[in-house]
Formats: structure tokens, sequence, C-alpha cells
């Protein structure tokens, strides 16, 4: 009985740790570098701006399973800004299981309710346009964001709910 006991105990609190094969996100593909300090947009004469407020990029080369603890391989490049002190995070996730995500965070588009696009390294690179909306149940009173749209992964214009289209000068 102690063995069996024993036995259930090791397999619960046994924990296991693989290396990746996953390939970083290439610097071509995600420049963080690129992303400059302020960035002006435009609707008619008006000028508005997106102030850059951080940057991270997070390679996580060992997955780990465990009763406490459970990581999976993957590489995260992000970078944050401020839209009329509105954050915006702009997100691309690469793992073995789903590939690479592009992904938009803000108080238009709740983290309950994440929006991403599934695509691949050479779509990002072609400078595509992708348009994030506003959720339905989003706080409108902390949010003026109506739509935003990227080109790749910078930002091209902003949809106020005035429906002021600011674009990116």
């Amino acid at each position: 009985m102690k063995r069996l006991l024993f036995l259930l105990f090791l397999f619960f609190f046994n924990s296991c740790s693989k290396e990746c094969k996953l390939t970083p996100i290439p610097e071509n593909v995600f420049e963080l570098n690129k992303i400059k300090e302020r960035n002006i947009l435009n609707y008619g004469d008006e000028i508005d701006s997106i102030i850059f407020v951080d940057e991270y990029d997070i390679y996580t080369d060992k997955s780990y399973k465990g009763l406490m603890k459970y990581e999976e391989c993957g590489h995260s490049k992000s970078y944050s800004v401020e839209f009329r002190n509105e954050p915006i995070q702009i997100c691309l996730n690469k793992t073995e299981k789903k590939g690479l995500e592009l992904c938009l965070y803000g108080w238009f588009n709740n983290s309950s309710n994440d929006k991403y696009i599934i695509l691949s390294e050479k779509k990002l690179s072609e400078n595509r346009e992708y348009t994030f909306y506003r959720n339905t149940n989003s706080d409108s009173l902390k949010c003026q964001i109506k739509e935003l749209t990227l080109k790749g992964y910078k930002i091209e214009s902003i949809t106020t709910l005035d429906n002021k289209k600011w674009v990116l000068k």
C-alpha cells in the first residue's frame, strides 16, 4: 500500500522538461527597433499622436509540465503604445502548436475576448492590412477607439467613435 501511495505521489508531483525545436521569430519579420517613439496621426488638418511605451522580446527554449508549473516553448515579441491615454499592445506569438499569431490588446477589445490572426512569416512580411474592430461589450467610458488597422505589425490608422479616421503620417 505504501508503495502504491508513493508511486501515485511521484506520478502527480513528477514534472517533465523538454528542449524546444522552435526557431525564433526572425528580426526582419517583427522589427521592434523600427517602432518610433512618437508617431504622428492626422485627420484632415487635425493632428494627434501615438506614444511608444514599451517593448519586449521573450524566447522560451524549454517546455515544462508539472503540477505547479506549466510553460510552453515559444517566442513573443510585443510593443505597447498609447493613443489619447489608451493603452494598445501589438504582439506576435510563435508556438510549435499554433505557428504565428498576431494579437491586439486594448480596452476596446477586452482581454477576455482577445483578437488575433494566425498567419505565416511571409504574409506578415508582405505588410498586408489587418483591421481589428471594437467589441460591442467594451467599456465606452474608457475607450474612444472604434477600429484599428495594422499594416503588417505597425499601426496604420485608428478610427475613433466619432468616425474620424486618424492615419499615420
